[in-house]
């Protein structure tokens, strides 16, 4: 969720709203149509904890390097 986050700019509470509605952001992050999704506070907490680990960073450091390695390139847009 947090990659969609990132790449779409999207605010907690508009990244809850967008996984609830758009089902290829619910395959993109595992979650089916009858499971429960994340609320925008529980993403919030754990962005908290992985910032306050100094791991968001980190992980989104590996995430770009996988993808660049396969030769993907990974733009921010608008999700509108």
């Amino acid at each position: 969720m947090l990659f969609i986050q990132h790449l779409y700019n999207l605010s907690d509470p508009q990244l809850e709203e967008k996984v609830i509605e758009t089902p290829v952001y619910q395959r993109f992050i595992g979650i089916g149509m009858d499971r429960e999704k994340p609320d925008f506070t529980t993403v919030w907490r754990f962005k908290e904890k992985l910032i306050a680990h100094d791991l968001m960073a980190k992980l989104f450091d590996i995430v770009y390097n996988l993808l660049n390695n396969k030769g993907l390139i990974l733009k921010s847009g608008n999700c509108e």
